[in-house]
């Protein structure tokens, strides 16, 4: 028999640590990146299809167990979008949709990863599919990065930003037509979440612009770390796999060179 689920649960705790490992794993992967320019197109097309298989199963498992409404299952939260945007970097290398993974992905999907909201616990589809969904997002992230040598470009920033704001808007008028609450632009999340923190409706909508305005700088000054490569020496211990010191800044040249073809 399946337990209800509970934020700092030991299940919930688990699962987090299931997901640090796994981006672990996937940064490692970078490791090996100098074994050739294809060498990562399995785990990136297999991740990619993982992804999808896990939003499907969450949505499906809406739909059928819980009877929503279609209106209220379409992929218009902003982790859907990251994980559109994680799929198409994944199987593209994408510097776009790789840039809109990094931002919203490492700014959204980890609050959402930290306060779920989940009716049912483990082994239940919608626990697996929603930890397989989000998690996998932040694996595939890593494995771009640290794999595949990707990197968010400078200002990018600023696109970041102007495509939170239409988000807003176009979620918006969405809500508005469709009597929905995509993004929480209507209502808090009927369980804890950050919003419970930044004040009642409507006004923890200012808050919530001004703390991911914040977080986009803070992650801005991440990104400078890695083109520097300051990180990922922190990170694996060197600046490319044994032997040879080289390996990721060819590796992100080789990405780069991709980039051109697809971006």
């Amino acid at each position: 028999m399946m337990d209800e689920f509970a934020s700092g649960s030991l299940q919930h705790l688990l699962a987090l640590a299931g997901v640090g490992a796994m981006a672990v794993l996937a940064a490692q992967a970078g490791r090996v990146a100098w074994l050739g320019r294809g060498g990562l197109v399995i785990p990136r097309v297999a991740l990619a299809a993982g992804l999808a298989s896990c939003y499907l199963a969450f949505a499906a498992y809406n739909v059928l167990i819980w009877r929503l409404p279609l209106r209220e299952c379409l992929p218009l939260h902003l982790c859907d979008m990251v994980l559109i945007a994680a799929c198409v970097a994944l199987a593209r290398r994408h510097q776009a949709a790789y840039e809109f993974t990094y931002f919203y992905g490492l700014g959204g999907t980890t609050q959402a990863l930290l306060t779920p909201e989940l009716a049912s616990g483990f082994p239940s589809v919608e626990f697996l599919a929603f930890f397989g969904a989000h998690g996998g997002i932040l694996v595939a992230l890593s494995l771009l990065t640290f794999g595949c040598g990707l990197r968010p470009r400078p200002g990018a920033w600023r696109w970041i930003v102007a495509a939170g704001y239409a988000y807003l808007l176009l979620v918006g008028l969405a809500n508005t037509v469709l009597g929905t609450n995509y993004g929480y632009l209507c209502a808090k999340p009927d369980d804890a979440s950050l919003l419970d923190y930044l004040g009642p409706w409507p006004w923890y909508l200012i808050s919530v612009q001004a703390l991911g305005l914040a977080l986009i700088f803070v992650l801005d000054r991440l990104a400078k770390l890695l083109h520097t490569g300051g990180l990922t020496r922190e990170i694996s211990g060197d600046a490319g796999p044994p032997g040879r010191p080289e390996a990721s800044r060819a590796a992100a040249n080789r990405c780069e060179e991709e980039q051109e073809d697809h971006g």
